[in-house]
């Protein structure tokens, strides 16, 4: 078997990517900020005359790494916060696609598998935290993945 598309719905919390923001590629990689998750996905946040926008798609748009600056990705978790149940988690959501205590450490990186939409390392860690990869898969996916998403020892 393999990975489920990175881009299937869920209700599951949101995990942070591996980084809290603030390298020059990707400046704004978690909207929660820190080791938070986003348990509200679906909630709405408006902000002055921007349109308003769902809290997963706010999220989606930040690891995209263009819309939102290291400036506003600084003060947003205060704002976002309440509306999008930006929380500690009690537990990891779902698994590292690199394997037990390892982090993607190459997120920009895309990874493609036959008959499944290419996916960047990052939104592939996403999925799997998110619980969008089975428990099942979480085992032999590190070693598809390790070379180029470049899995190393890290945090959550």
């Amino acid at each position: 078997q393999t990975a489920p598309p990175p881009n299937a719905p869920t209700a599951s919390p949101i995990a942070p990517a591996p980084t809290d923001g603030g390298d020059d590629e990707n400046p704004c990689a978690n909207v929660c900020g820190g080791d938070k998750v986003m348990t509200k996905p679906d909630g709405i946040f408006a902000y002055e005359d921007n349109p308003p926008v769902s809290c997963s798609i706010l999220q989606v748009v930040a690891l995209g790494g263009a819309l939102i600056t290291q400036e506003e990705c600084s003060f947003l978790p205060g704002l976002i916060e309440e509306i999008c149940g930006c929380e500690l988690p009690d537990r990891q959501v779902g698994c590292s696609v690199c394997g037990n205590g390892k982090v993607v450490t190459l997120p920009n990186n895309v990874f493609e598998y036959v008959g499944y939409p290419a996916a960047t390392c990052a939104v592939l860690q996403t999925a799997g935290y998110n619980g969008l990869v089975p428990q099942s898969e979480c085992g032999f996916l590190p070693a598809l993945i390790e070379d180029t998403c470049g899995c190393d020892n890290g945090r959550l």
